[in-house]
C-alpha cells in the first residue's frame, strides 16, 4: 500500500494497475487551487515499476484515472501524484468521457449536498483480461467506485460497477451493493466502520439520495 497526498493505493504488480484507490473529498477541497496541467509519469515509488507511455501508445485504450485528477486540484502535488501511472487504468473512451466521468461529477455535487465523502475505487479483475503494451498491463472489463458519507447522523453509501465497453444506459442501471463489490474483488471496503453499520449500508442498494 502506497500513502500520496490526497490519496492511498494498493498496486498489484501482476497487473501493472492498482487493485484499489481510497480518498476523501471534502467541500473545501472542491476549491481549484492549482490550474497546473501535469503529464502522466511512472510512479518512482513503485520500485518493481509500472506502466509508462509505451503501454497506452497505439492500444486504442484510454488512461483513466481512479483518484479523479479533477478531484486533486485543492493541491498541485495532489494534481500531480493522480497522473502517476499507478492511478492510471486502461478505458474504453466512452467510458472514460462517458459513465464515469458522469459519476465523477455526481460524486462532487454530492459532496456539497451531503459533505465529506469517502471512496474507494479500482478494477475488478479476471481470468480472461487482454494485456497492452511492453509491460503486458491488464485491460479490465469492468471498474467499481463505492462511496460512504454521514449525513444527518447516518451514513448513507452508493455502489457502481461499470463496463469497460461504451453504453448508453443510465448509471442507476449499474448501481449495486458493496456486497457485491466485495464478492467480485475479495476486497473489504470501509472496514473501519462499526460492524452493525458496515453490514446494514453494504447490504443494500439506497438510491433516494444519490441522483
Amino acid at each position: 500500500v502506497y500513502h500520496y497526498k490526497g490519496f492511498s493505493l494498493c498496486y498489484r504488480e501482476e497487473y501493472e494497475l492498482a487493485a484499489w484507490v481510497a480518498y476523501e473529498i471534502t467541500p473545501d477541497e472542491l476549491l481549484k487551487n492549482t490550474k497546473a496541467s501535469p503529464r502522466f509519469t511512472p510512479d518512482s515509488l513503485i520500485k518493481s515499476g509500472t506502466a509508462t507511455d509505451a503501454d497506452y501508445k497505439g492500444s486504442g485504450y484510454d488512461r483513466g484515472h481512479l483518484a479523479a485528477a479533477a478531484d486533486m486540484r485543492w493541491s498541485e502535488r495532489a494534481l500531480e501524484e493522480s497522473y502517476f501511472y499507478s492511478n492510471v487504468v486502461p478505458q474504453n473512451g466512452s467510458l472514460n468521457k462517458g459513465r464515469w466521468k458522469s459519476l465523477e461529477e455526481k460524486i462532487r455535487k454530492w459532496v456539497t449536498q451531503y459533505g465529506p465523502i469517502q471512496i474507494v475505487t479500482g478494477p475488478v479483475f479476471s481470468d480472461k483480461m487482454r494485456r497492452i503494451g511492453p509491460n503486458k498491463v491488464a485491460v479490465p472489463q469492468w471498474y467499481f467506485k463505492a462511496i460512504v458519507a454521514e449525513f444527518k447522523g447516518e451514513y448513507i453509501a452508493a455502489a457502481y460497477i461499470l463496463p469497460n465497453t461504451k453504453s448508453n444506459n443510465a448509471l442507476s442501471v449499474y448501481m449495486v451493493t458493496i456486497d457485491e463489490i466485495e464478492k467480485k474483488t475479495g476486497l473489504d471496503l470501509f472496514h473501519k466502520l462499526p460492524d452493525t453499520v458496515e453490514k446494514s449500508i453494504e447490504s443494500i442498494i439506497t438510491r433516494k439520495y444519490w441522483k
